[in-house]
């Protein structure tokens, strides 16, 4: 399953996370707020626990911020030294 981030083109602080193709069925209150710009598209399982929480919830997430970073980090695997076994 998939999520879709958009921010408000009115207020650039206003953040909604929902499932992708979910848009039409929020509450009205909630997607007045827009016009809305999609920023990204994702996984629903690289989300931060918060965030699972609040699509499992209420079916969305409406965030306050000037920036809204839903996705647990990624880091790069460790490289082996001078081609060697690696340090794991």
């Amino acid at each position: 399953m998939t999520y879709v981030l958009l921010r408000s083109h009115s207020d650039k602080h206003v953040h909604l996370l929902c499932r992708d193709g979910g848009f039409e069925a929020l509450p009205d209150t909630v997607r007045h707020q827009g016009p809305w710009n999609v920023l990204q598209r994702g996984e629903i399982a690289r989300l931060k626990l918060p965030y699972k929480v609040g699509l499992e919830r209420d079916g969305y997430v409406l965030e306050r911020t000037a920036r809204l970073v839903p996705e647990l980090p990624t880091f790069p695997e460790k490289q082996p030294k001078n081609g060697g076994p690696s340090d794991l």
